[in-house]
């Protein structure tokens, strides 16, 4: 993800192995420069456990239910979540055929379209969301996100790219999937390293 808010620009990356069929996977999260520069996130058995995040005791995990995770920002997933990348352009509209393109080595059919407020806003903070009924109403339009999606020939998708222009904040949100069927393996840290949390906070988790 890179954000420009007029003066600087910042660069957030996220990249690990997930198994979406089983519903858990691996990511490291970088922000160079940041207050906390790395985070690693494992999910697993229902839980995300985030080693890294502020307020919690050095080598143990927080642990939280995964679908108590929200985003506290646009065009960011829950945790990063890679999977609600998908349910987001699932609702993808007024969807046009844009040609073919290589992607990681893959000839793919790019497809572009617009995501409308309920698919940008789907597991948002509800300050956020506060924030984005106010601009709507000064604004007088729904916010739509510009979206391209990269379809492989097996019909799977491979990139997925959305783009965010609220002047003076510009983003543009890129993921791929590579290596598909690649195996993957997940072992949840014991519960004596962990500790409950009821909400996840800070940059690095989204």
């Amino acid at each position: 993800m890179e954000l420009t808010d007029g003066e600087s620009t910042y660069k957030l990356a996220v990249a690990g192995d997930f198994e979406l069929a089983a519903d858990r996977g691996q990511l490291g999260v970088d922000l160079p420069g940041g207050a906390i520069s790395h985070l690693d996130e494992i999910f697993a058995d229902g839980q995300v456990y985030v080693r890294g995040s502020a307020g919690v005791q050095a080598g143990f995990w927080a642990a939280i239910d995964r679908e108590r995770t929200i985003a506290h920002a646009l065009l960011r997933s829950p945790a990063n979540d890679p999977e609600h990348v998908l349910q987001q352009i699932s609702a993808l509209g007024q969807v046009t055929r844009s040609g073919e393109e290589e992607v990681s080595g893959v000839r793919a059919t790019r497809y572009n379209g617009i995501l409308a407020t309920d698919a940008v806003t789907l597991r948002l903070a509800p300050e956020i969301r506060s924030k984005l009924e106010t601009y709507r109403s000064l604004s007088g339009s729904d916010l739509e996100i510009p979206a391209g999606v990269w379809v492989d020939p097996q019909g799977r998708v491979v990139k997925v790219q959305l783009v965010l222009d609220m002047s003076p904040i510009h983003s543009v949100t890129t993921v791929a999937f590579t290596e598909l069927g690649k195996a993957v393996k997940v072992t949840a840290p014991p519960a004596k390293n962990t500790t409950a949390v009821t909400e996840l906070n800070g940059v690095l988790t989204g």
